[in-house]
């Protein structure tokens, strides 16, 4: 129950960020998450266009407002 409530968690983290995302953001610094420890500088290219990761290592291209809808 634990892990299931840790995941909602980060979907819940994940749709609260996205809706904060503007075509204004774009080549904005911010730091790239590698692994749960580890961030590394970036820029944000393409604000409106993400990567979903939809499980199983799969990863579809959605809009801003279609990934909110899958989060």
């Amino acid at each position: 129950m634990e892990m299931l409530q840790n995941a909602l968690e980060r979907y819940s983290d994940s749709r609260n960020v996205v809706s904060h995302l503007t075509p204004e953001d774009d080549g904005k610094e911010m730091l790239v998450p590698l692994t749960n420890t580890l961030y590394v500088p970036g820029k944000l290219v393409k604000p409106d266009e993400l990567l979903v990761d939809v499980g199983a290592g799969y990863f579809v291209p959605k809009s801003v407002e279609g990934a909110t809808v899958l989060l």
